[in-house]
């Protein structure tokens, strides 16, 4: 004899979980041969309990996609890290190589430069900036009614370092002396300094070897284009600043 459809749908759980008698069992398969309406719902209760496995491989597919999305990111962040980090290794050397290599021209002031006769018929040269400074120096000869002179056209430049921490004490330390000596170039600053290594390389007892030497010009420009650029230095030269001229 069929149970009733309310005491069969009572049984369902328990039979879809395998927890019922054997004649519960027993009497529910004999019923769902022939009420389709129970049978329906025993589709439904397994559908509900297969959610919850349903659940998880959603969440690991989530937990998958994070886990992708943080290694992507990972990746990113190391490669923006070290680009970050070329971008400010470079900005450094490019700031290093402004501060201690570029140079400008030092404008001229009156003051700026000394110039005496020495000893022997040299001429002396110093620079009164009370820092460190480059020199740059052309000699010409140039004709002025109708008389051969020679000349010596310099600049001083510097860079940032120098202008801001490249002080100097000593006006002799930027002495450039103009005649019959060899060139040289030491260091300046002061002997414990110097033995200690900290000295740096600048102006000091500098000879320049020209031999009778009509007048010193100060003359702004950049000095590789004068040097090599006749030209150039001829547009330029009407600027000159006479510093000293050989006496009649």
């Amino acid at each position: 004899m069929s149970q009733p459809c309310g005491v069969i749908r009572d049984l369902l759980p328990l039979y879809y979980d395998k927890v019922c008698s054997d004649e519960s069992r027993a009497l529910v398969e004999e019923h769902l041969q022939t009420c389709a309406a129970c049978g329906a719902e025993l589709k439904t209760i397994e559908a509900e309990f297969q959610k919850p496995r349903s659940f998880k491989s959603a969440e690991q597919a989530t937990l998958d996609s994070l886990k992708r999305f943080k290694a992507k990111m990972l990746r990113k962040n190391v490669i923006v890290g070290a680009v970050s980090v070329l971008c400010a290794a470079a900005v450094l050397i490019g700031l290093f190589a402004y501060a201690f290599s570029y140079e400008k021209v030092v404008p001229y002031q009156e003051g700026l430069v000394t110039v005496e006769v020495g000893t022997s018929g040299v001429i002396d040269v110093y620079c009164n900036l009370g820092r460190e400074a480059g020199l740059r120096v052309i000699d010409k000869t140039i004709t002025q009614e109708g008389t051969a002179r020679h000349a010596v056209y310099l600049v001083y430049t510097d860079t940032y370092w120098a202008r801001h921490f490249g002080k100097i004490a000593d006006p002799s330390q930027t002495k450039f002396t103009l005649g019959q000596t060899v060139t040289v170039i030491t260091k300046h600053g002061t002997a414990e300094a110097q033995d200690n290594g900290m000295g740096s390389f600048g102006i000091h007892d500098v000879g320049f070897g020209i031999l009778d030497i009509s007048a010193v010009y100060y003359l702004e420009g950049n000095f590789r284009e004068l040097s090599f650029n006749e030209a150039a230095f001829e547009r330029a030269a009407p600027n000159a600043i006479l510093l000293w001229e050989k006496a009649a």
